[in-house]
This record gives C-alpha cells, structure tokens and sequence, in this order.
C-alpha cells in the first residue's frame, strides 16, 4: 500500500530457505526476532541509507562465533604484557628482538619469554604465525 517503504522482515528463524524467500517477497533485509538491540539498530539504518541489509548467513554466523571464541580463549590466557608485545610485533614486524626489548623497555631476555609464552598460549611456531593469528582473531 506504500511504495517505495524499504521492509525488513522480522523472523523467528534465519535459514538460507527464510533469507531467499524474504529478498523474493521484496524484503529489503531480514533479521531474527532474537537479534541484539545493537544488530536492530544497524539493520534499520543500513536499509535507510543503503537500501538494503543482509545478515551474515548462518555459516558466517557460526565462523564468527567461532572465531570470537577463540579470541576470548586467547585473550583470557596472555597477559597484559604479552598482549602489547603482540600488538608491538604486529605493527613493526620487521623489529629484532633487541629493538622490541628496548621499546617495551625490557630486556632481550624477556622478549624471548614473551615469544615462547605467546607461542604457547596460541598455539603457533614463529613470529609470522603469531602475527597472522592476531590479524586473523583481531587481537590487534
């Protein structure tokens, strides 16, 4: 009855099935009933200003979920200490071990157990598999 109002539908299941039927009954986003009030107010503005919104699909749900948990269990065994010398590692990833003890203001020493510690704790081997699991978790 009014043309031109951008829908978003409202459902109590997020399916592939829901999503393809809602676009086709000329939905301009959809959203579960449960959604977050934070994920509401996106919707709402994404469909005034965009046009349209779409949900992640529930693969990308569950990635996500599964990738937040993994960034909880990673934040919640590294210390504050190692946290920065990770985000200092990523950033200047090119910096030596003696480099990155003088600008933490520690010594070398203690890099190495910051390396070993974080290595450990995430569960990989080198520099540059620690730097891709902070970028990968969003750590940094």
């Amino acid at each position: 009855h009014k043309p031109g109002t951008r829908a978003l539908a409202l459902t109590f299941e997020l399916s592939d099935d829901v999503r393809d039927r809602a676009f086709q009954a000329g939905s301009c986003g959809i959203l579960c009933m449960y959604s977050r009030k934070s994920e509401f107010l996106e919707a709402l503005e994404q469909v005034a200003t965009v046009g349209h919104y779409k949900p992640p699909t529930a693969q990308e749900s569950k990635e996500m979920a599964r990738t937040t948990g993994r960034r909880n269990e990673a934040l919640g065994k590294l210390t504050t200490r190692e946290q920065e010398f990770i985000s200092l590692l990523c950033l200047n990833g090119d910096l030596t071990n003696d480099q990155l003890a003088d600008s933490m203001r520690v010594h070398r020493r203690t890099i190495d157990g910051y390396l070993e510690a974080a290595y450990k704790k995430c569960g990989v081997h080198s520099k540059a598999g620690l730097v891709s699991f902070a970028y990968k978790l969003g750590l940094i």
